[in-house]
């Protein structure tokens, strides 16, 4: 993903995303993660949404300039809820609740 403001790029390598500035080539790390990180999504401005791949996953809400933690959801059991996240002007999060 591309971050303005300050122009950064935004990637994920394991369990840890990095937002890495070309102009002073320098990284960021955020690190709040027990998994490895699956998906990534902006929220506005200054959010994040980031996902993982986990027996109990945890999705993050978390601030990209601060790289702090806003909001967790834990999953109360795994692969029962999948949960979609969307940046439509406010953040939005759709949990579906499927039969096996």
């Amino acid at each position: 993903f591309y971050v303005n403001n300050p122009k950064r790029f935004l990637y994920y390598i394991a369990k840890v995303a990095v937002l890495y500035n070309p102009q002073s080539n320098s990284q960021q790390f955020y690190q709040g993660h027990r998994a490895r990180i699956t998906c990534l999504s902006l929220l506005g401005q200054t959010r994040v949404a980031s996902g993982e791949a986990a027996y109990y996953p945890c999705i993050r809400v978390w601030d990209h300039d601060s790289l702090q933690t806003i909001e967790s959801f834990k999953l109360a059991t795994a692969g029962e809820l999948p949960i979609s996240l969307a940046s439509m002007g406010l953040c939005s999060a759709a949990v579906l609740k499927t039969k096996s």
